[in-house]
């Protein structure tokens, strides 16, 4: 086969578009019309037209060729939008449709390259006028619209005679054309539908006029798609008439072109009344595809609300309200939540009019308890016998306002639900409120805390004090801090007016309310609460108010005061021991101890874990036991004896979250952190942190609760090297609702490893909205880390001597803090090449920082953690004075390589690099930067410097 003729075309993108379809088919081996007809399943002139007319072809067909003969399809793609963009560079933006690409597509391509009919079908709002209009935008075919109207049943052809006219905007010349291409009768037949074109003709005895003008119409539309690729839309066809439904049959008997779309709705309000029969009736003899729209998921809406430049974080509470329907989506974004636009009004209203009185009942009492209800408890809330209740559900199915499919009795949708509450006149929904809540609180179906909403909706306020005081309970023994503190507000609220049943404590209430922001990691709210909680507390018992004074003591902001703090335990074991020995006590005594050990009063700390380990021994509380050997555990690796701590974590034994899960993550916490400042491997790490973790997610516990165990591995991570790992790790603490807030800081060090372009600025935005209880040394330690790879010595120096970071460090990180402190000094003296005297002045400067750090951590009565960074800590101040030695460094390197800690091994092993080659040793050099080079791989800053200094040795 030989080459195909080329059209004469000028200069510009078409010309090129043609000459690489041209060379294509050389490339391919000139394969004929016909193989590339068969192949793409077009006919062989429409091939021809493709290779050989001036005009740009369509790009269904184009994109079908080139996937036929092997081509780029993309850059295709590219070539055909450069042609088909105006002269003036404008091209308006296509229109942006959420979800339903793949529906997209379909549509598309039946227009470009389709035969016959395809229905596009769907309930009111689903988004078929939106998908045909986008489809028919990225089409390289006009498509010809018609619209069907309620009107249309009465005047035949109407959508018809509509799309042919929207042929005639080029000054009818398209459609000139095209009657000069068929038989006479064609233009004799056509003023019946346009009756510009010329003086009707008397109308022929039926059914001969009607077959005629059938003809008539098909071979119009065959010749405007010879001229110029066409595609025909009729939009709603649940309007049309039988006629324009008999033509399209007629029109789409065959499988020739032009391709046929039409929309309609399936089901909805103003639909009539046969409308889902049509869809079985053009199916008759015919092979019709069907691309039927189903509601959107949740990340439908997500695409939709960001087209419409809405929250994408309210993705799934609208898709809630409006289960998916893209119509309802857009309305209630741009009239807001709390009320309905005119136009999903009229179409809830049309449902709801005229609705018979028991029917009416069923539609209020399901729109205010806005859930299904089982039949039962509709028949108590209605007040209506099983008879009545069945007939009204009959009437509401016939309107379509009840949901199928379900035992429940449920409403189609929720903004049915919404229609019908704003009907409600003035003392109406109290009345439904109080009908609800007797009738969910007698069959026993309902949460606590529904129930008692219903009670307080209805102003019944004693009934609402003893199901919102039931929610309270069942919410904490859910461990669930959010919905427990809204809960224990109430209660607090309702028994200060006046409102209580006897056996009721407030201290409970306050008790409650202290534990539930605690675990919904509400750190703001909680001094507040705990000072009022303690100005309410005079009239408690003794044992109660020990447990408010513990709860101050672990939550109140006592400044940074360790003695404040401490007042508060021994007064609350002052009282616990009034009354009988306690778990209140035994964790009392633990948190003195903690304190104590703080203060460097070793002893009094044992003794107290001693008393607390024999008070739970005594109320056979043996497993709880463990939080007391997890401190012994901690305690011993914070002052370096390995032995002792290691031996304590084998006593722990399994955790067990039978009793109080939440204790048992802090056990979590401690264990694994035991582990950080051992030095442990990560897989140790992981394997400890494992059942923790499982526990957490089994009982559906919150961010906060074991966020410090999730941390801990995190950050064994990236210790040993595994960015990626810690941040996958790091991206699903964080999508939490509220994200720990070590987890947050961690973040910050990941972004540093994986090159994140200014990840100092991250720490900032979390300064002024950390929780006071949250270390700034942490978020200093790691901006001053960002700040040193992005050569800002100075900054990073100020960042951690000017902050107090030092001296607030935590334990195991404060070796790291002055490490990196004398890195920056190093680094800030190479910058300004200080002389002698500069060198003295920073030198003191990092004296002073470890004189006033926390402890000193170069000591042997340290965690390993902070002993691991004392060779570097020497060999940065030897690279201060320029003194530092390829042995000195490897020697760093090697106590970081005890403690698993890759990319620090790489950093010693650059600077021994730097050394090597500064001695003129480059063979040394290279091995050291090969090996540095593999252990950083990834972390991107110290990778990058490694190479330039590959680059600077050659």
């Amino acid at each position: 086969m030989s080459a195909l003729p080329r059209p004469d075309l000028a200069p510009g993108p078409i010309r090129v578009l043609n000459d690489a379809l041209h060379d294509l088919h050389h490339r391919a081996g000139w394969p004929s019309l016909r193989t590339l007809a068969r192949e793409t399943g077009v006919s062989h002139t429409t091939v021809s037209k493709t290779f050989s007319q001036p005009a740009l072809p369509a790009w269904g067909t184009l994109e079908l060729l080139v996937e036929a003969m092997g081509g780029d399809t993309t850059r295709f793609h590219d070539l055909w939008l450069a042609a088909s963009t105006p002269a003036d560079g404008t091209r308006p933006p296509a229109t942006r449709i959420a979800g339903r690409h793949a529906e997209l597509e379909t549509v598309r391509r039946h227009l470009e390259t389709g035969t016959g009919l395809l229905l596009v079908t769907g309930e009111a709002g689903i988004g078929k006028t939106t998908l045909v209009r986008a489809a028919a935008e990225r089409a390289g075919t006009f498509v010809a619209v018609g619209q069907c109207l309620p009107l249309s049943t009465e005047v035949p052809f109407m959508p018809v005679a509509d799309a042919l006219s929207t042929c005639l905007g080029d000054g009818g010349g398209w459609l000139d054309e095209s009657l000069a291409r068929c038989p006479p009768y064609v233009a004799a037949s056509l003023p019946q539908l346009l009756p510009h074109l010329g003086p009707v003709e008397p109308r022929e005895p039926l059914p001969d006029g009607v077959r005629r003008l059938f003809y008539a119409v098909g071979a119009i539309l065959r010749a405007l798609d010879a001229v110029r690729p066409l595609a025909v839309c009729f939009e709603d066809l649940h309007w049309s008439d039988q006629s324009t439904l008999d033509l399209i049959e007629h029109l789409v008997g065959r499988p020739t072109r032009p391709s046929v779309v039409a929309t309609m709705r399936t089901e909805g309000p103003l639909v009539v009344a046969d409308a889902p029969d049509r869809v079985v009736r053009l199916r008759r003899g015919l092979t019709v595809p069907e691309v039927r729209l189903e509601p959107l998921d949740v990340e439908g809406v997500r695409e939709q609300l960001e087209i419409l430049g809405a929250p994408e974080e309210r993705a799934a509470a609208v898709h809630a309200q409006t289960l998916g329907n893209p119509f309802f989506t857009e309305q209630l974004v741009a009239h807001g939540d709390d009320q309905l636009s005119a136009r999903v009004a009229e179409l809830l209203e049309a449902r709801l009019d005229e609705l018979p009185e028991e029917a009416w009942r069923v539609v209020r009492t399901l729109g205010v308890a806005d859930r299904p209800l089982p039949p039962d408890v509709a028949a108590r809330a209605t007040e209506l016998d099983q008879g009545a209740l069945t007939a009204a559900l009959r009437v509401l199915l016939a309107r379509r306002l009840l949901s199928t499919g379900s035992h429940d009795v449920a409403l189609r949708h929720p903004l049915i639900a919404s229609a019908a509450r704003a009907r409600l006149v003035p003392g109406e929904a109290r009345e439904v409120h109080r009908h609800l809540a007797d009738a969910l609180a007698a069959v026993a179906v309902a949460p606590a805390a529904e129930v008692a909403g219903h009670w307080r909706a209805a102003s019944c306020h004693h009934e609402e004090f003893t199901w919102v005081l039931a929610a309270a309970r069942a919410a904490a023994a859910r461990h669930a801090g959010d919905e427990a503190s809204t809960h224990w507000r109430r209660v607090l609220d309702l028994s200060s007016d006046g409102v209580t049943e006897p056996g009721f404590s407030e201290a409970e209430a306050w008790l409650g309310l202290v534990d539930a922001l605690s675990r919904a990691g509400r750190d703001t709210e909680l001094d507040h609460v705990c000072r009022r909680a303690l100005d309410a507390s005079g009239g408690w018992s003794d044992g109660e108010r020990a447990e408010m004074l513990h709860r101050a003591g672990i939550h109140l902001d006592t400044g940074g005061r360790p003695q404040a703090e401490l007042e508060l335990f021994e007064r609350a074991i002052e009282l616990y021991r009034r009354g009988s020995p306690s778990r209140g006590l035994a964790r009392a005594l633990g948190h003195r101890a903690n304190l104590r050990h703080r203060q460097g009063r070793a002893p009094e700390a044992a003794a107290d874990l001693a008393e607390a380990k024999s008070v739970l021994s005594d109320l056979g509380l043996v497993h709880e036991q463990r939080w007391v050997t997890v401190f012994e555990a901690w305690w011993a690796a914070r002052r370096g004896d390995v032995a002792g701590a290691r031996s304590a974590l084998r006593e722990l034994g399994e955790p067990s979250t039978d009793d109080d899960p939440v204790m048992e993550l802090i056990v979590g916490n401690h264990h694994t952190d035991t582990l950080l400042l051992l030095c442990a491997p990560v897989a140790e790490v992981s394997a400890a942190a494992d059942p923790y973790l499982a526990a957490r997610s089994s009982l559906a516990l919150g961010a906060v609760e074991g966020a410090v165990i999730a941390y801990n591995v995190a950050l064994a991570r990236v210790r040993a090297g595994d960015v990626a790992e810690a941040a996958r790790l790091v991206e699903e603490e964080t999508s939490a609702p509220r994200p720990s807030w070590p987890m947050r800081t961690l973040a910050v060090a990941i972004g540093v490893a994986t090159g994140h372009e200014h990840p100092e600025s991250l720490v900032r935005e979390l300064y002024e909205v950390r929780p006071s209880s949250f270390p700034r040394s942490l978020l200093a330690v790691e901006e001053a880390s960002s700040l040193l790879w992005h050569g800002k010595p100075r900054e990073a120096l100020d960042c951690l001597a000017v902050a107090g970071s030092i001296e607030e460090t935590v334990p195991g990180e404060v070796g790291r803090a002055l490490v990196l402190a004398a890195r920056a000094v190093a680094d800030l003296a190479a910058a300004t090449r200080a002389g002698p005297d500069g060198r003295r002045r920073v030198r003191a400067l990092l004296d002073d920082l470890r004189a006033r750090a926390a402890h000193d951590p170069f000591t042997s009565d340290n965690a390993p953690s902070d002993l691991c960074p004392a060779p570097q800590w020497k060999v940065e101040l030897a690279r201060l004075d320029g003194l530092d030695s390829v042995g000195d460094w490897m020697a760093a390197a090697g106590a970081w390589a005890d403690a698993g800690r890759r990319h620090d091994v790489a950093y010693c092993r650059w600077r021994a690099a730097q050394c090597a080659l500064r001695d003129g040793q480059g063979t040394l050099a290279g091995r050291l930067l090969t090996r540095a080079a593999s252990d950083a791989r990834e972390h991107v800053p110290l990778s990058r410097a490694i190479t330039v200094t590959r680059e600077e040795a050659r």
